[in-house]
């Protein structure tokens, strides 16, 4: 038997990087083209979170003009857009300094913790039956005055 979670999960990771190019990138050229909301003088992360709403507000119109009047246009641009947001990552990548990554690890920690192993052999967040947190509940009791 397959394990459903680690095939959701895959499957959702590669969605993920297969619509990288189309959700992220547009929007981190246009802002670093045009320096939209001071993108150019923001911090990477601030960069990296605006690049999505910015690909929100502008690939729709663009998509559509060029698949209507310049069909292999249209691929051209978002290879050209993937291509040049790659070439600013790096030369942002080679600018930055690293940071300690130990909260990183204690967040993914925390996560792992989260998941529960369920009799059925299948992997979940949740466990309806046995879960510690449905054991804790039956012991906190509201306060009644004597």
């Amino acid at each position: 038997m397959r394990n459903f979670t680690v095939v959701d999960t895959l499957g959702t990771l590669k969605a993920c990087a297969a619509l990288l190019p189309f959700m992220f990138a547009p929007g981190y050229v246009a802002g670093w083209a045009l320096d939209l909301f001071e993108f150019r003088q923001r911090r990477p992360i601030l960069r990296l979170i605006l690049a999505v709403p910015l690909s929100i507000a502008i690939c729709p119109m663009l998509s559509y003009l060029l698949a209507r009047f310049v069909e292999p246009g249209l691929w051209v641009f978002y290879l050209g857009v993937f291509a040049a947001c790659i070439l600013l990552l790096a030369k942002d990548v080679r600018r930055a300094r690293l940071r300690p990554v130990a909260k990183y690890i204690w967040v993914a920690l925390g996560l792992a913790a989260v998941w529960e192993r369920q009799p059925s052999d299948r992997w979940s967040i949740f466990k309806s039956e046995t879960s510690s947190i449905r054991r804790l509940s039956l012991t906190i009791t509201p306060y009644a005055p004597p």
